[in-house]
């Protein structure tokens, strides 16, 4: 005797239509059957509940209503079926999104330098003191066609380098955060009286040449403390080969210089020199808060690096 509960068997024609409507129909039913599972039947559920798939095989298991008779046209077929996978494809967003944010949040606080977590743990968080050169109205390097000033790269590479220092958990004083000018024994005085570990002081170049191009890193000699010239070489050195490693930008080296800003503060100090204002290709890069990014990070990575040694 036939069930009269059931659906009719349809018979399955030779066509890559088939193949299609099974995929999509196994995996409709594989959604539908884990969310009735949880939550239990619900009107809003009713139309993923008769996956394509089962119905061409015959008998539905899904326990709700279904249609008796499955339509001949597989253009047809096929339009549900999509329709179907769509839907299902929003309810696995939905419940396995969250949970996807949740592990991408554990694995950012897990990418912490392992020297600053160690040193946090004893309480010596290691304080930098980033220096942003010129602003107010010292625009430093600058180039009206097209426009392009130091004082304004040098803050937003600055801005950049503050937050990848506070990801890794390093403590960050900023010399200025704003279009403001800051004179330079201010800048020392900031960076002395907080008894920073480093002082990163950061700047665009120009020459009358325009063909200059490259990255340079200064510090200074002129102090009776010998082992902080050495960690100043060793800090322009770590800071200069990942720069150049992130931007691809030629090497101008690890120089030594008189600046004020580098000379007169108390801990391991350099300046550097991102790129050219005045070469026209370079410019073309800092002008791009993508590569003032990798410039940013290339200096972060320099001073993790420095920690590590």
């Amino acid at each position: 005797m036939k069930n009269r509960g059931s659906c009719k068997t349809l018979r399955r024609e030779k066509s890559p239509f088939w193949g299609i409507l099974r995929l999509c129909g196994l995996f409709t039913s594989f959604t539908c059957s884990a969310f009735r599972r949880s939550a239990g039947p619900s009107p809003c559920f009713r139309s993923l509940a008769c996956p394509l798939g089962q119905a061409t095989v015959g008998t539905v298991r899904t326990g709700f209503a279904c249609p008796r008779k499955m339509p001949q046209n597989h253009r047809f077929f096929a339009v549900v079926a999509f329709c179907n996978c769509l839907k299902s494809l929003l309810l696995f967003f939905l419940l396995f999104l969250p949970l996807i944010c949740v592990e991408a949040g554990v694995k950012k606080e897990r990418r912490v330098s392992t020297v600053a977590s160690a040193v946090k743990g004893l309480g010596l968080v290691p304080t930098i003191v980033i220096d942003a050169g010129h602003g107010g109205l010292n625009l430093g390097a600058h180039v009206r066609q097209p426009f392009c000033e130091e004082k304004r790269i040098t803050l937003l590479t600055a801005l950049y380098m503050r937050k990848y220092l506070n990801q890794l958990g390093y403590r960050v004083i900023m010399t200025r955060s704003t279009d403001a000018f800051v004179p330079l024994p201010r800048r020392v005085e900031i960076a002395n009286k907080a008894r920073a570990d480093l002082f990163v002081s950061i700047h665009y170049n120009s020459s009358r040449s325009p063909s200059a191009q490259g990255v340079e890193v200064f510090f200074s000699e002129d102090s009776d403390d010998r082992n902080r010239i050495a960690s100043s070489r060793k800090l322009a050195s770590s800071i200069l080969t990942r720069v150049v490693r992130r931007t691809k930008a030629p090497s101008r080296g690890v120089k030594k210089a008189n600046f004020l800003v580098i000379r007169e503060t108390n801990m391991p100090s350099v300046l550097v020199e991102g790129g050219f204002i005045s070469n026209p290709q370079e410019r073309g890069f800092l002008k791009d808060p993508q590569y003032l990014e990798k410039i940013a990070r290339g200096v972060v990575e320099g001073i993790d690096h420095y920690f590590q040694r």
